[in-house]
């Protein structure tokens, strides 16, 4: 690479360690009797066998004190369907019943004959789901908890909750919703392969939220979609393996055909509804530190500022917009085929691509066309502002750049242009050019 003439800011690396490098994360005792609580009212509201599992950046290494829990209530199909055709079946009944009342005086009978029962029929899964969190958000306010928001005709049916009794804040709940519970511990095998995953997520989570490109309720990509970035940068920055690829080789299956390989499956409902087997098959990091300790990379050569700036530099200008996929399942920079392109979002100008390692769809489905203006603007801004030796305070603190029109049509030419600058840069990390694994 050319010698730089400029330099990142002297103490970016120090204060990155400082500032990400040991933020704890909440207290474990606090997550257990959050989910006690819950689990116990389940049980009762729900089903028997119904148990609460958490997921999400509390219980993935990506978290901090200030994150909220995730939580899902796992319970047998069948059990579900059947207890929540009764709680239907009640419901039902109950308002038919008042109103018939309403329309006669006489509650005991209608034109002279008694009132009939409504009749018991069965629901389907989304219809049982949809059920179970309404019996939830009934039944959770004696365990202390705050209902603040009740979805059960959304895709994923969900309840939010706010924890008046314990320390946790915010509480998001669905029901049989086992594709994230898999997602998550990817993702902590991940958090603890190497000392920069987690603060280089941590900080680059904290800057996108602080210039609002991220959360998919504002139309950005979701934390969860950031975090793939991050790793993905990683495994071709530092070296940093694919868990799922490194299946094949602890399990010697790597000239077996694909229908004969062994394999860890999920069973869920995807984005759009369908009932699909997923392919869950990885190494943990502990089954990983075992067996591959000896092939792990070598420490980084890199220091964290000069990783946190390439990061920026890769996604602005060597990133391939419209054609790159951002996997952590197979961090072989290939371009999206016309098939795969169709579970994403397409927009007029080069989009990005970010794939779901599980479910294997394009995370870019919640991103609108302003946002990713927006986002292609702040990421080439930190990138020349680290280039000018700005510290973490001021790369932190800035105003977020407003979406406009001349940030959405912008001539081919003119990006070809901002993508090849001459100035001399820091250095950043060289990228590895061939699948790992």
């Amino acid at each position: 690479m050319e010698e730089a003439s400029t330099s990142l800011h002297d103490t970016l690396s120090s204060d990155i360690q400082d500032q990400f490098g040991n933020i704890p994360q909440q207290s474990g005792a606090a997550i257990r009797e959050c989910l006690a609580r819950i689990d116990e009212v389940a049980r009762r509201a729900i089903a028997p066998s119904a148990a609460a599992h958490p997921f999400g950046s509390l219980v993935n290494g990506f978290g901090d004190t200030s994150s909220d829990l995730d939580i899902v209530i796992a319970v047998e199909k069948e059990e579900l369907v059947y207890h929540m055709s009764y709680v239907n079946w009640y419901s039902q009944d109950r308002k038919y019943q008042e109103a018939v009342r309403g329309m006669h005086a006489d509650a005991d009978s209608h034109e002279g004959r008694p009132l009939r029962w409504m009749q018991l029929t069965q629901v389907n899964d989304k219809g049982a789901n949809a059920w179970a969190v309404q019996q939830l958000a009934e039944f959770l306010p004696s365990a202390g908890f705050r209902v603040r928001r009740v979805l059960p005709l959304a895709r994923r049916p969900l309840l939010t909750l706010e924890d008046e009794q314990g320390r946790l804040g915010e509480c998001d709940v669905s029901v049989n919703n086992s594709l994230p519970l898999t997602n998550s511990e990817l993702l902590r095998s991940y958090s603890l392969l190497s000392d920069t995953v987690r603060p280089m997520v941590l900080l680059v989570k904290a800057w996108a939220k602080h210039y609002r490109v991220c959360g998919a309720h504002e139309g950005n990509l979701s934390s969860y979609s950031w975090t793939i970035m991050v790793i993905y940068y990683l495994q071709l920055a530092e070296g940093l393996p694919s868990l799922q690829m490194l299946w094949d080789k602890d399990k010697g299956q790597e000239d077996k055909e694909e229908d004969e390989k062994e394999k860890r499956t999920v069973f869920d409902t995807d984005y759009w509804g369908y009932d699909r087997e997923f392919d869950a098959s990885f190494v943990t990091a502990e089954r990983y530190f075992e067996k591959f300790a000896g092939e792990a990379p070598p420490k980084s050569e890199y220091s964290m500022g000069e990783l946190l700036y390439g990061f920026f530099r890769f996604y602005a200008r060597e990133y391939r917009w419209g054609s790159e996929i951002i996997s952590i399942r197979n961090p072989a920079r290939e371009a999206p085929d016309g098939w795969w392109r169709l579970y994403g979002k397409i927009h007029p100008e080069d989009g990005i691509h970010v794939e779901d390692p599980i479910e294997l769809r394009d995370l870019n489905i919640v991103l609108k066309r302003h946002r990713l203006a927006q986002l292609k603007a702040e990421l080439g801004r930190a990138s020349s502002m680290m280039e000018e030796g700005c510290s973490l305070e001021e790369l932190m603190s800035g105003p977020c750049l407003e979406p406009a029109a001349d940030m959405i049509f912008q001539p081919r030419r003119r990006q070809q242009r901002m993508r090849i600058s001459r100035q001399l840069r820091p250095r950043a990390p060289r990228l590895y050019q061939i699948p790992l694994g």
